[in-house]
């Protein structure tokens, strides 16, 4: 089995329902709101997993599974910046009669 949690760098505070997604078996999981995941009946070897949360970058870890182990990742948060908002509309003038 292999568990973990998913935490903010940042401010040190879970990270409820990051995505953890192993790229070799093309399945995951999805933390609870505890940010914590557990992942069953997986086999001894190594894998590349995907951490993400919305909000922060994505992280790339390749883990070592020789037997059951927890692991904690932590994310930074993404900052986006928007540079222009345009916003369109369009109406409809109705004479009535």
């Amino acid at each position: 089995m292999f568990s973990g949690r998913v935490t903010d760098v940042d401010h040190e505070e879970p990270l409820s329902f990051a995505t953890i997604y192993l790229v070799e078996l093309q399945t995951g999981a999805v933390c609870d709101e505890n940010a914590k995941f557990e992942i069953n009946d997986l086999c001894a070897g190594s894998y590349t997993l995907y951490i993400s949360h919305l909000g922060c970058a994505t992280d790339t870890v390749i883990i070592d599974l020789q037997k059951s182990m927890f692991q904690e990742f932590f994310l930074n948060h993404q900052d986006s910046v928007l540079e222009t908002i345009q916003i369109h509309v369009a109406s409809e003038t109705y004479r009535g009669t």
